[in-house]
């Protein structure tokens, strides 16, 4: 179990990220070239102007117009000639077998995937703060159902204890924290936990017992670790479907599965409310996780949504940041796992679902 106390390492306005900012920072970039291309990437929001780009640790500026170009009218950054930034071409990204950092492997193909757990991926995502347009209406509603006794708490000001069980995503993975490496980024639920601490000027504690790895299956059977805690919670997280749409698990179990625990925990803990989150998508040249099991996931947890269940619905959300930037550019592994402004993602879909329902009022 991880007790997580802060959002260190790293500016809070920083770790907002969708919140009411005209600026985005530290946004990475994967600067893929190719034979008809320079190494290129696009930033997320229409920029107006960049304010600073770094390497991941923050220790290397670049430089516009030396390092790299910027098209403001699509957002995309073209590297130089001469740039002293890393970038890979497409052929790379599909390693021979026994390459380092390959891993099988490519859909309908008998190439390897590019992948790591360490902090390979950073060295090739550098950050770019910039001040942009809008938002340009880029996020699809994220909540469904409501929370009315942990928002009474909070706006008394009570402790609020929250518990997270889910898998790897939840646990932390990839996150410059996790990793210990700079700029040591708390993961999703430590940034949702500072921003629930920050915004309501109260006490937050919160308890991770996420695995990596694991199936919501294996959470059935392993939630007497969550049943044993010394105070009772206010709020489960319950994060599964990654590792579940691996095994290709059809959605009606899916959802079977999430409804008993949340029966299981409900015994024990008949006055806590629930966040459910549905799960970012895998890279879609992976052959191992089939993403339309996840969309499926997702639709079958807003079944489960209503009064004290919210579900942070983040796989169309996730879908939508895909599209604009590529999945490279998010990613800390390559295949699966998010990195720091992946994680950023997540925290700040949980805070637009807690905001968004004050009425306690389903979204449509």
């Amino acid at each position: 179990m991880k007790t997580t106390a802060c959002c260190s390492g790293i500016s809070f306005e920083s770790c907002r990220f969708f919140r009411n900012s005209d600026v985005i920072y530290d946004e990475p970039l994967f600067f893929i070239a190719s034979r008809q291309s320079p190494p290129v990437a696009r930033l997320l929001l229409k920029p107006l102007e960049i304010l600073k780009a770094t390497d991941t640790a923050g220790n290397v500026e670049y430089v516009e117009g030396t390092d790299f170009e910027l098209d403001k009218t699509t957002g995309e950054v073209t590297l130089t000639a001469g740039t002293k930034i890393r970038f890979l071409n497409e052929t790379e990204l599909y390693p021979d077998p026994e390459a380092p950092h390959s891993y099988p492997k490519k859909r309908n193909s008998k190439k390897y995937m590019l992948h790591s757990e360490d902090a390979f991926f950073t060295t090739f995502q550098p950050r770019f703060t910039y001040r942009h347009g809008g938002y340009d209406s880029l996020l699809p509603d994220s909540g469904y159902g409501s929370l009315p006794a942990l928002r009474t708490k909070l706006e008394k000001r009570g402790k609020i204890i929250i518990a997270v069980f889910g898998d790897s995503i939840s646990a932390g993975y990839n996150a410059s924290g996790f990793m210990g490496i700079a700029p040591q980024q708390e993961s999703q639920h430590g940034l949702f936990a500072a921003f629930l601490r920050e915004h309501y000027k109260t006490e937050v504690i919160l308890r991770n017992f996420s695995e990596g790895g694991k199936t919501a299956a294996w959470g059935n059977k392993n939630i007497l670790r969550l049943l044993n805690v010394e105070e009772s919670p206010d709020l489960f997280i319950l994060a599964w479907g990654m590792n579940d749409a691996g095994c290709k698990v059809r959605p009606e179990v899916f959802v079977t599965q999430i409804r008993e625990q949340m029966f299981l925990l409900n015994g024990k803990f008949p006055n806590a409310e629930f966040m459910l989150l549905s799960s970012m998508t895998a890279n879609e040249n992976w052959d191992y996780v089939k993403n339309e099991y996840l969309d499926s996931y997702g639709e079958g947890l807003k079944t489960l949504a209503g009064n004290g269940v919210l579900l942070a619905d983040v796989t169309p959300a996730w879908k939508a940041v895909v599209k604009r930037k590529g999945f490279m550019s998010l990613t800390g592994n390559g295949l699966n796992h998010p990195n720091d402004f992946g994680h950023r993602i997540y925290a700040n879909i949980m805070i637009n679902a807690i905001l968004n329902n004050k009425s306690g009022v389903e979204n449509e």
